[in-house]
């Protein structure tokens, strides 16, 4: 194919970036986490900076694009992704606290013995948001504080033996000659294997 490479393009959103908003990052104890902060606006996403932390707060004072119901996304290493909803019409703050990830080691039992030959599927969902893995392919998962559903479907290794059955099928049909042409049916059977 004749193609082309181009550079880094930024959306043009992007490039209008004229109100002033104050991201503050906190953890659920509202300490200071510092995070990379971006704005969605639509289908766009617009890379904005980085909170820094002044020992007493975690902040970013930067211009974001005017958008209506837009997005900014707040993320840090050992943290969950955080989605907060903002219009950026006017200057404002953003107050955005990040739950803490912890990964867990999982141990999936069947009438008290840990599974050894089965297969399970493990669902977390938690306010609307799930998680689900396949046991023992992974064993670890990364979860926030909280309360979860869990629901878990354990697959075993088997056969299925289906008995084979034979009957008899009998039928209706026109008799051979003169007599079929005259409406004449006689019984032909035969045997059904299934």
């Amino acid at each position: 194919l004749d193609v082309e490479g181009l550079p880094d393009v930024v959306p043009e959103l992007c490039e209008k970036k004229n109100t002033r908003i104050n991201v503050y990052t906190y953890n659920t104890n509202l300490d200071p986490v510092p995070a990379k902060i971006k704005f969605m606006c639509f289908d766009t996403q617009c890379n904005i900076g980085d909170t820094k932390s002044d020992g007493q707060d975690s902040v970013l004072s930067a211009n974001f694009p005017q958008c209506v119901n837009g997005f900014i996304i707040a993320s840090a290493d050992g943290y969950k992704t955080e989605k907060y909803q903002i219009s950026t019409v006017q200057e404002g703050d953003a107050n955005i606290v990040l739950d803490k990830e912890y990964k867990l080691e999982l141990e999936v039992q069947k009438e008290g013995q840990k599974i050894e030959n089965d297969f399970a599927v493990v669902t977390f969902t938690k306010d609307d948001k799930i998680q689900t893995i396949s046991y023992p392919e992974i064993k670890e998962i990364k979860l926030t504080e909280g309360q979860y559903e869990i629901k878990t479907y354990v697959y075993s290794n088997s056969t299925i033996t289906l008995q084979g059955s034979t009957t008899q099928k009998c039928v209706d049909v026109p008799k051979s000659g003169v007599l079929g042409f005259f409406g004449s049916t006689e019984e032909k059977c035969f045997p059904l294997t299934i």
